[in-house]
């Protein structure tokens, strides 16, 4: 875990390690009694406060993909395809075996999947972001139920790799991958979204 993790995207790490920080200050200050160690238990009444301030406003480039994964996921139970089609970029192309889905393609494709499955109960778990040389890069897991007129699966897990594309304001899906598991024998996107 990172830093900037710590400082900007995480409170759980954030607010026991500054309690941690403010107990040394105080425990300094009782056993001293100086100006230096009433300074510091002071400052740190002071900072540690508006850290927290600072990490509620500031929101970071992972922050941001984790909340447009939540959103996605949310339409997709809710069956809006429509706004899962607003996060995919315009110049979305996926390779299919010699032909080339692109966004209009894929949101046929996911609009299809959900008119024959009925998706709910999902949860989003570990989820990682990462920065390489191919772009911002985001992995998790979808737990979810899924039921049709044939079958019905209580407890789906699924792993999927995205890429993204960020601007100051919008986060668009630019890559969709699925990771192959023991519960999901997939690794293409076009046999998970089979017609």
């Amino acid at each position: 875990m990172s830093i900037k993790t710590i400082l900007f995207e995480n409170p759980y790490m954030l607010v026991p390690i500054l309690f941690g920080i403010e107990f040394i200050f105080v425990a300094a200050w009782n056993l001293r009694r100086t100006r230096l160690t009433g300074r510091l238990a002071v400052a740190g009444l002071i900072l540690f406060p508006l850290m927290v301030l600072v990490q509620t406003i500031v929101v970071t480039d992972a922050e941001r993909v984790r909340a447009t994964c939540d959103r996605v996921v949310r339409a997709v139970v809710e069956g809006d395809v429509r706004s899962v089609a607003n996060h995919i970029a315009g110049d979305f192309r996926y390779e299919n075996r010699g032909d080339t889905w692109d966004k209009a393609a894929l949101v046929d494709r996911i609009e299809q999947a959900l008119t024959r499955w009925d998706v709910s109960n999902c949860s989003v778990s570990q989820f990682e972001v990462t920065e390489d040389d191919r772009g911002v890069r985001s992995s998790f897991q979808v737990t979810c139920r899924m039921s049709s007129m044939d079958a019905s699966i209580p407890t789906f897990p699924s792993r999927w790799e995205l890429g993204w594309q960020l601007t100051d304001d919008t986060c668009h899906i630019t890559e969709i991958k699925p990771i192959r598991t023991q519960w999901m024998p997939y690794d293409r996107l076009d046999e998970v979204l089979r017609r």
